[in-house]
């Protein structure tokens, strides 16, 4: 007889709260925390009305044009043990602190852990800032992860920022560039004692609208595009995709043959190493491309680039509004499939909004052309 998941997770629930009147060493508990908080900085978000009328065949944002706001805060954690593993705090008493979580309806990998090694062997007299996410999915790797490299700039405060000692050698390449401004510490252990720790709050406009600025982008570009990197650039470029499983373009010969007649080249972007991908970027007037983890790079954009995006079929917002914040002149396509009235509820229908998001799609060469016609 099969037995579910959610039935496994309840009989262990069960036995571990049994075993921890032993000896404590199971995480069956979350706690509604109220640690110190600071915030950092504020920022504004403006809608013209062309802003307003693409926003209307979406769903994941309610939209105005109303100025709206958010505010960057972190909070301040004494005596609690961190779970590197994914970044989540915990109490002494081996209670997950809500706090911690990026959302509160996350159930964290910590939940129904056996707490056990922890290290105890980091100088206490000082700060921490654990960054995770760092071998996650390209976008989050970026708005996670090493965005907190800015807010810890911000934070203006001596710390020591932990890395996980198994991130990847391309990220921790990557971190080279910013050796002489961060003091790094690489960690093996899973459970780490800390008795003063930082850690942000995650912010963002909406789901799949992140906060960025044109402070935050230049930060970067200082830092990673202060070599000239031996690739040739393009003045336009499409992003390609290889060995896709799932979100193809049914036409998608059809649609790269439109854009190569507008000179534009065709780049793959796992060709090529992050600050690569940022010099690329950089240094094109024009990006185009399927919605998809690539357009991150527009961080590293100047102002006024051209950017297309052809569309999935629930239009998710997230290069939109990285474009709009970064002063990036931004175009779509939506899919011949489209119907706004078949869009789950992305909150409500969280599971088939993404299961929407993979579909294949298809494009009108006409209105592509169009479109290239009026800008390219």
């Amino acid at each position: 007889m099969l037995i579910s998941k959610s039935i496994k997770k309840k009989v262990k629930l069960l036995v571990y709260r049994v075993l921890n009147f032993q000896q404590k060493k199971y995480v069956v508990e979350y706690i509604n925390d109220l640690p110190s908080s600071l915030k950092l900085f504020k920022s504004e978000l403006i809608l013209n009305d062309l802003d307003l009328k693409y926003l209307e065949s979406q769903k994941l944002m309610n939209f105005t044009n109303e100025v709206q706001e958010v505010e960057l805060e972190f909070y301040y954690y004494t005596d609690v043990i961190l779970d590197s593993f994914n970044g989540t705090l915990i109490s002494t008493n081996l209670e997950i602190l809500n706090s911690s979580l990026k959302f509160k309806s996350q159930v964290p990998y910590t939940y129904l852990s056996k707490v056990q090694n922890v290290d105890y062997s980091l100088d206490q007299t000082r700060k921490y800032v654990f960054i995770s996410n760092l071998d996650s999915a390209y976008f989050h790797k970026w708005f996670d992860g090493l965005i907190q490299l800015y807010y810890v700039k911000a934070l203006n405060e001596s710390c020591i920022i932990l890395i996980p000692e198994g991130t990847s050698l391309k990220i921790k390449n990557l971190l080279l560039n910013f050796k002489e401004e961060f003091d790094f510490k690489f960690i093996d252990d899973r459970f780490l004692y800390l008795k003063n720790v930082y850690k942000f709050k995650h912010v963002s406009w909406a789901k799949h609208a992140p906060l960025i600025t044109p402070d935050i982008a230049n930060f970067f570009k200082k830092r990673i595009l202060n070599q000239n990197y031996k690739i040739k650039t393009y003045e336009k470029i499409f992003i390609g995709r290889r060995n896709t499983t799932n979100r193809k373009i049914k036409n998608d010969e059809e649609i790269i043959s439109v854009f190569e007649n507008f000179n534009f080249k065709v780049i793959y972007l796992e060709d090529f190493s992050i600050p690569e991908q940022a010099y690329l970027f950089n240094n094109a007037n024009y990006i185009a491309g399927l919605h998809g983890a690539g357009f991150t790079n527009l961080i590293f954009c100047e102002p006024n680039t051209k950017i297309i995006e052809l569309q999935n079929l629930v239009n998710v917002t997230t290069y939109f509004m990285i474009s709009h914040q970064l002063n990036l002149n931004y175009y779509y396509i939506l899919p011949n499939e489209f119907d706004f009235d078949k869009i789950k509820h992305p909150y409500i229908e969280s599971r088939s909004f993404f299961q929407q998001k993979l579909k294949d799609t298809s494009y009108n060469i006409n209105e592509i052309n169009i479109l290239l016609k009026e800008i390219a």
